[in-house]
């Protein structure tokens, strides 16, 4: 499983004898309503004019003004970011109009109104959404990559790293009111710190608080949801079994940590998380089925 929004799943697989593709199959599955749509491939014309040197992937996105008009229920859109040489791509997908397009940013010295080292442009952190935005660490540091959703424009954003208390892993969450808030992990004297800061109308950003995790884990940040961040723990031991993996939520409003459920970790994701493993499955709409009679 690639993501997952508005009660849809995207789920993508290489295709058969193309292991090394830049783009693979996908599909958007809605479980509730047991159907699914197995996306067309992105035309060979629109990739050949826009050569990629690394793709991200395919991510769901909500639906632009026509789409929700046209079928507010129904409705989706995918996109699937890329870096080329010259600029930053997106592939979108309409499921009203059923084909793809592209939408590219300004050259990478214009964006960023210096001379980028790499030729091809800066690296990509992971992608975070808030607000209708979709954003991506650079490795300019201090500069956000970011995508509009509404008006598929890209733009940057200057989010300072103090913001993140110089954390070790960082994301970006809806604070409420309008408002950006950032959580930060933080390395200090052998204990971890989990930072909570928000975007103020003056624009600068403030810490609200800090909460120490518990002696003798190390953690990472899994990812947010409207009012959850993910956080996997594991125990600060080599010899420690998987199982002892847990995966902690906290209440973004009441700041208060959880136990959610054992995991087993893999590499730096836990099991349940979107892991490639599964979705590479022999069959891909065997898959889905799976996934719509378990709705069932």
């Amino acid at each position: 499983m690639k993501d997952a929004r508005d009660g849809r799943v995207l789920l993508d697989r290489a295709p058969e004898g193309d292991k090394d593709a830049e783009f693979t199959e996908v599909v958007v599955c809605d479980p509730l309503h047991r159907r699914y749509l197995l996306l067309p491939p992105v035309p060979q014309d629109l990739a050949k004019a826009n050569p990629v040197c690394m793709a991200y992937g395919p991510f769901l996105a909500p639906p632009g003004d026509e789409e929700a008009a046209e079928a507010p229920d129904t409705s989706f859109r995918v996109m699937w970011t890329a870096r080329c040489e010259a600029n930053m791509v997106a592939f979108v997908f309409s499921s009203s109009s059923g084909q793809w397009r592209v939408v590219a940013s300004q050259s990478w010295s214009d964006l960023f109104a210096v001379d980028i080292e790499l030729s091809w442009g800066p690296c990509l952190g992971g992608r975070h959404y808030a607000y209708g935005l979709f954003y991506w660490e650079t490795s300019c540091r201090g500069m956000w990559l970011v995508l509009d959703a509404r008006t598929m424009g890209f733009s940057l954003v200057d989010i300072p790293c103090t913001a993140g208390g110089a954390g070790l892993d960082t994301t970006i969450v809806e604070a409420g009111e309008g408002r950006l808030g950032m959580f930060a992990l933080a390395f200090v004297g052998g204990v971890y710190y989990l930072h909570y800061t928000i975007r103020e109308a003056d624009n600068q950003w403030k810490l609200k608080q800090t909460v120490s995790l518990r002696y003798g884990y190390w953690y990472c940040i899994l990812g947010a949801t409207d009012a959850y961040l993910l956080l996997l723990k594991h125990p600060d031991n080599r010899s420690s079994e998987p199982a002892d993996c847990e995966c902690l939520s906290l209440d973004i409003k009441t700041m208060r940590l959880a136990r959610k459920f054992p995991c087993e970790e893999q590499g730096h994701q836990s099991r349940w998380m979107a892991s490639t493993s599964a979705i590479r499955a022999p069959s891909l709409l065997h898959f889905i089925g799976v996934l719509l009679v378990c709705a069932g």
